[in-house]
């Protein structure tokens, strides 16, 4: 993920399902370490691909396809790892999947993510206190 990528998550318009999930699982990865690093403790984790309804919006026949090929484990499997994460030592800022401490490579985003999440917050409060005063 990219800079450009970061920024094409607060735009509207188009959607592109499966680019906006992967977008923002990656984002909780990143959280997670940019939390740590603000000694805060925080794991991100994957419940690995699990029978629900997550693909009702995609066409008929495309879904169909999807849950022809997909290996998905029940609610209690993927629930596994999230209860593995509350209840083990875990490594702050880590991310696990299938209850283990799984290495992600790639880009260290975290920063720029935290920083771009902190200019839409700071935005929103902007356009917040503004409409405020007109109704003042």
């Amino acid at each position: 993920m990219s800079f450009v990528a970061l920024r094409d998550l607060a735009q509207e318009g188009h959607y592109s399902f499966i680019g906006s999930y992967l977008a923002s699982k990656y984002c909780n990865v990143l959280f997670a370490r940019s939390l740590h690093q603000r000694k805060v403790e925080a794991v991100s984790c994957s419940p690995g691909e699990v029978a629900t309804e997550i693909d009702r919006h995609l066409p008929w026949l495309i879904r169909v396809a999807f849950r022809a090929f997909r290996r998905a484990q029940t609610p209690e499997q993927g629930a596994a790892t999230v209860a593995y994460c509350m209840a083990a030592d875990v490594v702050s800022g880590g991310f696990y999947a299938q209850c283990a401490l799984t290495d992600l490579e790639g880009p260290a985003m975290e920063g720029k993510l935290w920083s771009f999440s902190e200019s839409l917050v700071a935005a929103a409060l902007e356009r917040q206190d503004s409409a405020q005063k007109r109704q003042s």
